[in-house]
């Protein structure tokens, strides 16, 4: 079953017919629904009120912006395109924002000037009110990443074509959506359904890489990680796990290791298999990030890995959030030679949390002789030989 996301797109609508018409082009190709001033009709009721309600009914908000601020609405001392913005930035609206590049603007307003002097103005009319909200449009959304620059109509689609499918189908919004009337679920996926929630799953993903949990780590009380080799995700996370000691997070790690003694005299894989070898350097990267982390961090609660012997491939990536509520990430690989054959199941509740929490908690108490890295109130346990396994 598929849905199909309904986009309003916000702009001004002379100066930027092509630009709407490109727009309407890409999101009809994303199977995504349109809908924007050409969709008004004469209904006797304010303007603003039919498009915030619109806004409402909508799944993402598309805002293009090109050389022009608008009509002022006099009553709010702002464009309608400006207003539309800052209403579904109240309404946590998903955002697509594409501005057109300074130097085009420049060259239409040049190209303006030279036509005559009433084209100019068109263009240039509450220029300083347009230099504002372009600014804040930077300024408002720099950490959601969702500004794009287009320089051309073609270069429109395919921008908005990119984020169309990466929001389709890279995010985690429970988009309301449109479904066709013989998509309905019948009883055996409602069925379905009523199971992947008693077990507490929240979502599936066919690649773990479709989920990014940097957010989440940063701000979490409580880290807890289970895998065979660990040094890319906290390689991947190293900002995000350093954020969260400063914060005052606590972090545990268990990682695969054999019957193996590693030490930092070992200068030759001489005699070790490529799986061992892979899992020795795997370990040392591991070991070295993390003690770089703790280097790095202003303070440090507690960070403990300790080790384990499994031919598992699988992980567990726990965290619990600032009010003692508990998500787990399962990762579940199907080839064990290939990474890319795996998938993520996200737990927030139910029997998948439970087994989670408790295998880790198993593992953890029964590896209490098994600890290769300690540091607690930011001294390290320098008792620990590296690598007592």
């Amino acid at each position: 079953m598929e849905k199909r996301l309904q986009v309003f797109i916000s702009s001004t609508f002379e100066d930027l017919r092509k630009e709407r018409q490109a727009a309407v082009e890409a999101i009809l190709t994303a199977k995504c629904i349109p809908a924007g001033m050409e969709s008004f009709t004469g209904e006797n009721t304010d303007q603003l009120e039919r498009i915030y309600k619109w806004i409402d009914e909508s799944d993402i908000f598309l805002l293009i912006v090109g050389a022009r601020y608008g009509s002022i609405r006099k009553d709010k001392g702002l464009s309608y395109t400006h207003l539309e913005y800052l209403y579904a930035k109240e309404k946590n609206k998903q955002m697509i924002i594409c501005v057109m590049k300074a130097d085009n603007i420049l060259k239409i307003y040049k190209n303006a000037k030279e036509k005559d002097e009433k084209s100019y103005k068109y263009y240039t009319k509450y220029l300083n009110e347009f230099k504002k909200f372009r600014i804040s449009l930077y300024e408002e959304n720099k950490i959601e990443n969702v500004i794009n620059e287009f320089y051309s109509t073609d270069n429109l689609k395919l921008i908005l074509l990119g984020s169309l499918y990466e929001i389709k189908y890279n995010t985690t919004k429970n988009f309301i959506g449109w479904v066709r009337g013989n998509e309905i679920p019948n009883k055996k996926i409602l069925h379905n359904a009523e199971m992947l929630n008693k077990l507490g799953i929240k979502q599936i993903y066919a690649k773990p890489r479709e989920r990014d949990i940097e957010k989440e780590i940063s701000t979490a009380k409580k880290i807890f990680f289970i895998t065979y080799a660990g040094n890319n995700f906290i390689h991947k996370h190293r900002q995000q796990l350093i954020k969260a000691l400063n914060n005052g997070a606590s972090i545990y790690i268990i990682i695969s290791g054999k019957n193996i003694v590693f030490s930092d005299a070992i200068n030759s894989m001489e005699g070790l298999s490529s799986d061992e070898e892979y899992l020795y350097r795997s370990l040392d990267a591991t070991y070295n990030e993390i003690e770089a982390i703790t280097k790095l961090a202003n303070k440090c609660n507690r960070v403990e890995i300790r080790s384990y012997m499994t031919e598992l491939r699988n992980s567990i990536i726990m965290y619990k959030d600032k009010n003692d509520n508990f998500t787990a990430f399962l990762t579940i690989m199907f080839g064990y030679k290939n990474a890319s054959e795996c998938m993520m199941l996200e737990f927030n509740g139910g029997q998948g949390l439970k087994d989670c929490k408790a295998y880790f908690e198993k593992v953890w108490n029964s590896r209490k002789h098994d600890v290769i890295f300690k540091n607690v109130n930011g001294k390290k346990d320098n008792s620990i030989i590296k690598w007592g396994l």
